[in-house]
């Protein structure tokens, strides 16, 4: 396979993108694309660009909080990923509720014997059951590797998009499967943040919509611990204090997207009973645990690294 990362806008990387995907020795190609933009127009107008120069390629892609190219991190920009590949098998599908039976419908849609990994690109505000619909994927392929992310606005919390081909989404979740008895995929996470102060209890909840901590109002907690000006500008800050527990020896993370009253909306489910920390991270813990993944890889070297 060959993999190519470039600026939409840098003409001599489009270019030679496009004289790479005219190969014959390809027989699949994956665009996923990932913007700054959240104007639906000017989306589109580039979903149609990629389509018209790219028409054999899968594209799919999301709005985000940050893009990343050639390890250099831009704002307000696009972003495309082109994977090239001579064997693998890609097939796409998009689900416009994010559910069990929805995971279930997925699965069947996407994954057969030979299927490897799946990317699934969520919207991410409104709060779906992430949790079931990951886990009825699983259930039905216990050694699929499952990789992606939620979409994002440049945390202005408002509205995010999902696109598949020349349409964009605001609700559901795109996914694309790999398949091929010679393929090897792998995936490594690194999270590196770590608890602070008290531990909590989640004490009232519903789904991603934490009421209560501590027989307390949510909100009342953030502020308290946080600060008061926490939620100012539209809550903005919320991400950077992100809520841990563990799973058997799992650390994981829940990230507070939005306010509503005097509850906390998160970008995965707290059950009620949950005991949990405040996290922060800096960038020396995020470097370490990133060098730790590098040697790992290194091991086994790829021809590709999707980071989400």
């Amino acid at each position: 396979m060959k993999h190519l990362v470039f600026l939409i806008d840098n003409k001599q990387s489009y270019k030679e993108a496009k004289k790479e995907a005219k190969k014959s020795s390809y027989n699949s190609m994956l665009i996923q694309v990932f913007t700054g933009l959240t104007n639906k127009k000017i989306i589109k107008e580039q979903l149609q660009k990629l389509t018209n120069d790219f028409p054999n390629a899968i594209i799919i892609g999301t709005t985000t909080a940050g893009e990343i190219s050639h390890a250099t991190m831009h704002d307000n920009t696009t972003v495309i990923s082109l994977s090239l590949f001579k064997k693998t098998k890609l097939k796409a599908y998009y689900t416009k509720t994010i559910d069990k039976p929805s995971g279930i419908t997925l699965s069947k849609q996407i994954c057969s014997k030979s299927t490897k990994a799946a990317i699934i690109l969520s919207e991410g505000l409104n709060g779906e059951n992430y949790e079931d619909f990951l886990h009825s994927i699983t259930k039905q392929n216990p050694e699929l590797i499952i990789a992606g992310g939620l979409a994002g606005d440049n945390f202005k919390l408002k509205k995010t998009y999902v696109f598949y081909g020349r349409k964009v989404y605001e609700k559901g979740a795109i996914s694309v499967s790999f398949s091929g008895k010679d393929l090897l995929a792998q995936n490594k996470y690194n999270l590196n943040w770590t608890p602070i102060g008290k531990e909590f209890t989640i004490t009232s909840s519903e789904g991603n919509i934490v009421k209560q901590i501590d027989n307390e109002d949510a909100v009342t907690i953030f502020k308290r611990y946080l600060g008061k000006d926490i939620f100012n500008n539209n809550a903005a800050s919320l991400p950077d204090f992100q809520m841990l527990y563990k799973e058997g020896k799992t650390v994981v993370s829940r990230t507070p997207l939005n306010v509503t009253e005097q509850s906390i909306v998160f970008a995965g489910p707290l059950k009620e009973g949950q005991k949990v920390q405040f996290g922060f991270s800096n960038a020396s813990s995020v470097i370490s645990g990133s060098n730790h993944i590098s040697k790992e890889i290194g091991t086994n070297p790829a021809e590709a690294i999707f980071i989400y």
